[in-house]
């Protein structure tokens, strides 16, 4: 199983990580499986807010966050605001309201023109997000009519009504856009779609009404859904690797193939990946179209925890994932991903800058970092941020070396950037007393320590300190502010 890419789908589901019961056990509706075309390039289902999505109490900070935002933006109060970040607000904002409602997200294809430094431009995209909104239809058209009052006008924006059946679709071209962006979105019976590129929604329409030609009834589909969990997931990732690279140039086909081989999925055709929760526990399968075998593996789940001694987990957690694996395996793959997706100059450009880092400070991220950590990963949700921020989790990395060696390094390898590159400006590097490291911009966070037995992450200095405390009770640190 690709590891690293495992990880990544793992974050995906993170932010959905909640305070509902065990008890529930909300599964993707079918309706979404039989709306998405069965030649998809990927696709990723989530089952809406429930047992892996925002409680009550967060989707009312959803919605007000939703209200605060447009009467501002009805008030002008965001008029001197910079466009580009007018756009990031809103859509964060829509974003957080597609989440309140089970989704599907599918890309048909896409296409790209290679660039004079490596790297490729978008000349092309087929994609659409397929809504079971339920009785919120309502709060979804409101968005996108704030969304249209914003960003369009009549001198450059022509705007298509017309009927599908007993309902309404709206067309729009902008002459702002290249010609390829055009945009069309409506109901498809009890669903509401919004699509991407000429012809998609009518390829969701015809599919929603033709059920055999959907993903739902396709040939591997099908039988990975159920040999992988699919039946109880939350959330379901599906990538056809095949198809990403069939309408590929050469150069970028060689880099999706690169990010695979990175990711350790090189060889695979498709993939499959479920994640649901047993209890407090996040249980994720893989299932894997590998050189014209199958595969299933096991990414997270309860057992796992089996392997660790001691108490690991806070019992005031109410979510938490275990995955067994090398962490050098996992950082070099999603670096070397990261480095395979962008061009050559930018690629050379970051390798340059941490092969400096390294002979610099005289720390080597994988002898003196990396090899020290043993094969457990842990993410739990203690202690909860205060503002219910989705990505500000706890991650702890086993040590199976010399807990205070890595210190040393750590502390060494730190010392030096905070030296050299952020010794000014508005984001510092901060160390306490009681060796806890710390981002400082304003607030205090992410930070890190090190335990006799754990690599500790946290969104907070006092985060980090409540789980050293919970794993190593007799050496807990004292509550200190730290310094900058």
């Amino acid at each position: 199983m690709g590891l690293a890419g495992a990880v990544g789908l793992l974050v995906v589901t993170v932010p959905r990580w909640s305070t509902a019961s065990a008890e529930e056990k909300d599964t993707i509706p079918a309706a979404l499986l039989e709306a998405v075309p069965a030649d998809v390039a990927a696709a990723c289902f989530y089952a809406g807010p429930g047992e892996v999505g925002p409680s009550g109490e967060q989707r009312s900070t959803v919605r007000f966050a939703t209200f605060l935002t447009d009467q501002a933006f009805e008030l002008g109060l965001l008029s001197n605001v910079n466009p580009s970040i007018r756009a990031w607000i809103d859509t964060l904002v829509s974003v957080a309201i597609a989440g309140e409602h089970p989704h599907a997200v599918a890309l048909f294809d896409f296409t790209a023109t290679p660039r004079a430094d490596g790297g490729h431009q978008l000349a092309g995209l087929r994609a659409a997000v397929v809504m079971a909104p339920g009785s919120g239809r309502a709060d979804l058209q409101r968005r996108i009519q704030h969304l249209l009052n914003t960003y369009t006008n009549r001198d450059e924006t022509r705007l298509v009504r017309r009927a599908d059946g007993a309902e309404v679709v709206f067309d729009l071209r902008d002459k702002r856009l290249p010609d390829w962006a055009a945009l069309t979105w409506g109901p498809v019976g009890d669903l509401y779609v919004i699509a991407f590129g000429e012809d998609t929604f009518d390829r969701i329409t015809e599919t929603v009404h033709e059920v055999s030609g959907s993903l739902a009834a396709g040939t591997w589909f099908a039988p990975a859904f159920l040999q992988a969990g699919g039946t109880y997931a939350s959330f379901v990732s599906y990538v056809h690797f095949d198809a990403l690279r069939r309408g590929a140039d050469p150069l970028l086909a060689g880099k999706i193939g690169r990010v695979q081989e990175a990711l350790r999925l090189g060889g695979v055709e498709r993939g499959l990946w479920t994640f649901r929760y047993a209890g407090r526990a996040l249980e994720a399968n893989g299932f894997l179209r590998r050189d014209g075998r199958d595969e299933r593996s096991v990414i997270a789940g309860r057992r796992l925890l089996k392997q660790l001694n001691g108490s690991v987990i806070p019992h005031e957690a109410r979510r938490y994932a275990v995955l067994d694996c090398n962490p050098r395996t996992l950082f070099r793959g999603i670096g070397d991903a990261y480095l395979a997706a962008r061009s050559p100059a930018a690629g050379r450009k970051v390798r340059a800058f941490w092969g400096k880092v390294e002979a610099q400070s005289g720390v080597s991220f994988e002898r003196d970092l990396f090899s020290p950590l043993g094969h457990a990963l842990v993410i739990h949700d203690y202690p909860p941020h205060p503002l219910r921020i989705p990505l500000a989790r706890t991650v702890l990395f086993r040590i199976d070396g010399d807990a205070a060696t890595l210190r040393k390094r750590v502390d060494r390898l730190f010392d030096f950037i905070s030296g050299e590159y952020l010794n000014t400006g508005l984001l510092r590097l901060g160390h306490a007393p009681d060796g806890v490291w710390y981002l400082h911009f304003g607030l205090l966070g992410p930070a890190l320590a090190i335990s006799d037995q754990w690599v500790v992450v946290s969104f907070s200095p006092e985060a980090v300190r409540q789980n050293v405390a919970i794993l190593s009770p007799q050496a807990a640190p004292p509550k200190d502010q730290g310094r900058g």
